[in-house]
């Protein structure tokens, strides 16, 4: 007849789980989004840093 299983009749709670648990991942992919490409900027200034106290100028170009 009907399906009185606790997932097929969304009360307020479980909506209220659901957008929560979007917002974190949400959060968490923007985070991750905007940290990769600061990460990579600083390991090429290190790496370009280190080339250049051991006497290579130019690395890269």
């Amino acid at each position: 007849m009907f399906n009185l299983s606790p997932l097929a009749i969304p009360d307020s709670a479980n909506v209220i789980d659901v957008s929560r648990e979007m917002i974190a991942y949400g959060l968490i992919g923007t985070v991750a989004l905007v940290a990769t490409p600061v990460i990579i900027a600083l390991v090429r200034r290190r790496k370009r840093e280190k080339l250049r106290r051991r006497g290579i100028k130019r690395y890269g170009h």
